[in-house]
């Protein structure tokens, strides 16, 4: 039961996101992970959950410097950010 997003309607997608998919439930608790990693987990805790999905050693760099830059928020601002991100999400994508 997921819903079909395809080329034609994610013209302003980024390009990594410009292919035929179908998302599903199944794609949100990793997302949900992924994020709460990113924003409240240690650094190594994100870059395991961003592992299967780090192609290069650049991607690997950035991800690292990313994290490097949420180390620095405050608790307030992460949650903030969290908050954004996934209303964002669906808010998009459904």
């Amino acid at each position: 039961n997921g819903i079909a997003i395809t080329t034609s309607t994610m013209a302003s997608a980024p390009w990594f996101l410009r292919q035929e998919r179908n998302f599903t439930a199944d794609m949100c608790p990793v997302f949900i992970n992924i994020l709460n990693k990113y924003l409240f987990g240690s650094l190594p805790e994100y870059m395991e959950s961003i592992a299967p999905f780090v192609t290069s050693d650049v991607m690997k760099t950035a991800a690292y410097e990313l994290k490097g830059c949420v180390l620095k928020l405050s608790q307030e601002h992460s949650e903030a950010i969290g908050e954004l991100m996934v209303i964002s999400f669906i808010n998009y994508y459904y």
